[in-house]
Parts: structure tokens; sequence; C-alpha cells
């Protein structure tokens, strides 16, 4: 792998007390795209919520037409809630008939003390009052399925999916596999806008109005931040669940693809819609944290935590996959 002799190091910090602590560092490094030169593994991993039978369907037949990756060496393992277990139980009969066949295709029951409860619905998930209750299941979701997979085989690499994909290019698996980085994400869209607003590059603007709220006591550690929401929101009743919002915005994908010359971008946050991240990050510690580090939580979170170790997440803005 190529690298420039040189690297971009950015380092923000903020006061706490006496202290100052590191809040974003990002590293560029220079890839050269390399083609998958030795057998590699990959676990396709998708946590399953209120699907229906169309839905699933869908699902399947997206697994299907990912080309460029022998699917000898993929496995396939959902995580399904108990109302969509018998869905995709019946669903994944396309999986498991498929040939060439796949390593291995299986759907876990959702353990109870993870479901989500009837106060986050499917109409009312991105409400921001209950983002932090909702991304913390998620998060410990997302650890619970990651933990249950690595037990069954441990892959090179797990690509994670979101159930609700409308569209992805065949060559999705090679051309993430191909940006030679432990974690990256493409852009996801729905119609002409983006939608996963979870990926994102942190701005001078933004870093600054972070620490002036600190400052103030508007924000502390345990608080997260919300990046996709338009108005700012720092009320008592959001005070109490310790979530807040800001005027400043990151950059996300669609304005890195204006502005960059290069469509490998260094990232700070990390949607879930589709991740590829190396498996052996797992093992040294990397999870979907459920508590605020860097005032992010799941895979916001994630990206946060993966920068702690010293791993640089991307996005390519010119991988483009479709939400329904």
């Amino acid at each position: 792998m190529t690298r420039w002799t040189g690297a971009l190091i950015i380092i923000a910090t903020m006061a706490l007390g006496q202290m100052h602590r590191e809040l974003f560092v990002t590293t560029r490094e220079q890839h050269t795209p390399a083609v998958k030169c030795k057998k590699e593994t990959v676990s396709i991993l998708i946590p399953i919520r209120s699907t229906n039978t169309r839905r699933h369907r869908r699902l399947t037949h997206l697994i299907l037409s990912l080309e460029g990756w022998p699917r000898e060496d993929q496995h396939v393992v959902m995580l399904a809630s108990k109302d969509s277990f018998p869905i995709a139980q019946r669903g994944n009969r396309y999986l498991r008939e498929a040939r060439p066949s796949y390593a291995s295709v299986r759907v876990l029951v959702e353990p109870e003390s993870l479901r989500m409860g009837t106060l986050v619905t499917q109409t009312r998930r991105h409400a921001a009052i209950l983002q932090r209750r909702r991304r913390e299941r998620l998060a410990r979701t997302r650890n619970y399925l990651w933990a249950t997979s690595e037990s069954y085989h441990r892959s090179d690499w797990t690509l994670w999916l979101d159930s609700d994909l409308l569209e992805v290019p065949p060559t999705l698996l090679v051309d993430l596999r191909q940006s030679n980085v432990d974690l990256v994400v493409p852009s996801c869209y729905y119609g002409d806008r983006i939608y996963d607003l979870n990926s994102w590059q942190a701005t001078r603007a933004l870093l600054d109005e972070v620490s002036r709220l600190r400052a103030i006591g508007a924000i502390d550690d345990k608080t997260i931040l919300l990046m996709g929401y338009k108005e700012p929101f720092h009320s008592a009743l959001f005070k109490s669940v310790g979530i807040a919002s800001t005027k400043s915005r990151p950059l996300f994908l669609d304005d890195l693809a204006r502005r960059s010359n290069s469509s490998l971008v260094p990232l700070h946050g990390v949607g879930a819609t589709c991740i590829l991240v190396r498996s052996r990050l797992y093992h040294r510690g990397l999870k979907f944290p459920y508590r605020a580090v860097n005032h992010a939580i799941e895979s916001e979170g994630l990206a946060q935590l993966a920068l702690r170790m010293g791993v640089q997440p991307y996005g390519r803005t010119d991988v483009r996959i479709e939400h329904a």
C-alpha cells in the first residue's frame, strides 16, 4: 500500500476543568485501491425489526445481487425481532438454496432485553427526543449480533447492512474493500437527497460551538449531539435526557462530494445503513458505544471510538446506495 510520506493531522481539544482532552483526530493518508489478492471471509450482519414479506424479499435479493466476492466466503447473519423472525426464517430460503452456496446463513431471535418497546415505533423512530433511548438500544443490539456472529466464525471483514435498503450496486462489497482502509461507508441517499446524516466530517465552526456549549454548561460529557437535525435545541426537556444539537452543521457526504478532490474522504461519524469494517478491530475493542464517546453513541460513537484507537473512518462519495 502506497502512503504519502506526510500525514495531515487535525486535533481539536476542549477544556474540562484544568484538563484537556482530544475531541476529533483525523489522519489523512493516500490509499491505493488494490483488488482482493488473498482469500478473505466476510460476515454480512443485518438487524431486522418490524419487517414484512415484501421488504424481506427485497433484502434477500440485494444480498444475492452482490458480485465479486465468492459466496463460499460469505456468512449471512440476521438478528430479527420476535415479530420479524418467522418472516426472515421463511424468506431466507432464497439464500439457503442459492447456488453457488453461502458459507452459512443464520437468523437469530432478538433477546427480550434488546427489544425496543412500544415508545419507539417505526413512524416515530426519527423523533429527536427519542434518539438517545433508540440509539442506546441499537448499539446494544449491534454489539450482541457482532459478538454472536464472531462466536460462530471469525471473518476477516464485517459488512453491516440496513434491512430497509432499496438498491445497492452489485459491486458494493468489492468497491468498499478496494478502498483499502479498515472502516468505510458508502453514500446513502433517499431519492436526490443524502439520507444517512450520521456520516459526517466535523468543521472548525462545529468544534468551536461544541467548546462554547461546554464552557457555558449547556452540555457535558454525557450529552450526545444530534448532527442531522436542522434546529438547535438545548431546552430543559432535551437536557434532561442528555440530548443537544448545534447551529453549526458538519459536512455530510454530499457536501464532501462537491468539495473534495478525492472520492475517499475522512469522517468523524459514520452511519449504520452500510459499514464495512475489518473484523479484527472488534477483537481489539471496537464496539458500538451505548454511552457517549465525544458526544456520540452507536454508529457515530463507533467512529469516535475508532479514532481513539488510531483508526481513521472513511466515506466513499462515489459509491451510492439507496434507502427505501
